[in-house]
């Protein structure tokens, strides 16, 4: 006669725990992923401000970074010809969609947002034909603009050059 061979309990409990246990690495895992979209998105922003500063340095025409806080809205604006004084500007396309570059930050990563941007007449500023940070009047901006995102993250976009840096809290 022939023994069947099955599982015993012992092996099954030990299928079960592994799984188990398997199962809530993967899920500690995607909940990492709402913070890695969440990066992503304040880098696509601080990418668009770098691209509206090259755009002002190669046209030499000031470019605007227009943000709506009650949209959570930003576009990208340049003059059509270079002028002193306040800013004339109207949306610039987007180079990849050739669409107006109106960017909805909800779109990037769910439920991101800007908080603030402090220090600032109204919540756009630009650059000038030498890549240096301008208000909205046309003014030099005197200290460095920060942005801050519901997420904790501040971009700092530095008054001396354009330039920028995340900072994570």
């Amino acid at each position: 006669m022939r023994r069947q061979r099955g599982f015993t309990l012992v092996e099954l409990v030990l299928v079960i725990v592994l799984t188990l246990i398997l199962t809530s690495g993967a899920i500690k895992g995607l909940r990492g992923i709402g913070l890695w979209r969440s990066a992503a998105a304040v880098g696509r922003v601080q990418a668009d401000i770098l691209y509206a500063r090259n755009q002002a340095l190669l046209s030499a025409r000031r470019t605007l970074c227009v943000f709506d806080l009650q949209q959570q809205t930003f576009e990208i604006q340049q003059e059509s010809v270079p002028t002193g004084g306040a800013f004339a500007a109207t949306v610039i396309e987007h180079p990849l969609t050739s669409a107006p570059w109106r960017v909805v930050l909800a779109d990037l990563a769910s439920g991101l947002s800007v908080s603030s941007l402090p220090d600032m007449d109204n919540p756009t500023f630009g650059f000038g034909p030498d890549g240096t940070p301008l208000k909205s009047t046309g003014a030099r901006v005197s200290r460095d603009i920060d942005v801050t995102f519901n997420n904790g993250a501040r971009l700092t976009i530095f008054a001396g050059s354009g330039l920028s840096e995340v900072r994570w809290p």
